[in-house]
């Protein structure tokens, strides 16, 4: 239970980080927090994050660590492709990514979830899941 707490205080704590960074209308979207990556739950606060994304609302997408944001590799291609398309940022606690720059997309592909289906090697048990994410509108 502490772990959760500390957990949904660091991201939380992206706020503040989004607000360094020049935004001032922050949305926090928790809905997923403390769901299992496991199986096929329904996640709405990734689904209604992506959709914002997709609709050109969001200037930023934030969290703690970015592999958190898709549990499985299409998701998180997916929203990179999304964010390169409208121009949005993705912010962890140590860079902002540009998914229209080459290099950023390069290293958001290495820092995503790997795909369990497709990697059985020792790093596949990795989680990657959408913990707090904030979007800024």
């Amino acid at each position: 239970m502490l772990h959760n707490r500390e957990s949904r205080a660091l991201q939380y704590a992206m706020r503040d980080r989004l607000t360094a960074l020049g935004w001032s209308e922050i949305a926090i979207i928790d809905d997923d927090l403390g769901r299992s990556p496991a199986g096929h739950v329904a996640r709405a606060g990734f689904e209604r994050m992506v959709a914002e994304v997709c609709l050109g609302k969001v200037g930023a997408v934030a969290a703690r660590e970015v592999s958190r944001f898709a549990r499985n590799s299409r998701d998180w291609q997916q929203l990179i492709e999304m964010c390169r398309v409208v121009d949005t940022v993705l912010v962890d606690g140590e860079t902002v990514y540009a998914p229209r720059q080459g290099n950023d997309r390069l290293l958001l592909g290495l820092k995503g979830p790997h795909d369990r289906r497709l990697d059985r090697g020792p790093y596949s048990t990795r989680l990657g899941f959408t913990c707090p994410v904030a979007c800024s509108h």
